[in-house]
């Protein structure tokens, strides 16, 4: 985690660089949904599961912002990758992204309590039935 938070999170916009080199180098400042997202779910459940620690937390915190406010297109559809201000390179692809989403926020729920976390996940899950519904 010290490679993480030293290499990969972005403190000036909001959630983390998933494309880094093993000498700690950004490869790419497209930030990937399923990954931030996926890192959600890491730092809530370090700081819940293993050690409370204001170092995870916070990173959790910049990763809910950030998702809660790139994150979703119209539709409420969670979008497959951002730039590094969050403004959308490839949308809703699929429920890939979504899937992780539900995951973290929930995770990050049980981490703070906030329960704007579980109502996106929620609203994420009623989301993701209704397009799971639809043929095709």
């Amino acid at each position: 985690m010290p490679f993480w938070m030293r290499h990969a999170i972005d403190r000036k916009n909001g959630g983390l660089f998933p494309c880094i080199s093993d000498e700690g180098e950004i490869q790419s400042r497209e930030k990937f949904l399923w990954s931030q997202a996926r890192a959600l779910w890491t730092f809530s459940a370090l700081h819940r599961r293993v050690e409370p620690s204001d170092e995870w937390l916070a990173a959790a915190d910049g990763l809910f912002e950030f998702l809660r406010a790139h994150g979703r297109d119209e539709q409420g559809n969670w979008v497959f990758a951002t730039d590094e201000l969050g403004a959308v390179t490839r949308g809703a692809e699929s429920i890939f992204a979504d899937a992780f989403a539900i995951l973290g926020l929930v995770e990050y729920f049980h981490a703070t309590g906030k329960s704007e976390a579980l109502d996106l996940a929620l609203e994420t899950s009623r989301t993701v039935r209704a397009r799971l519904a639809k043929p095709g």
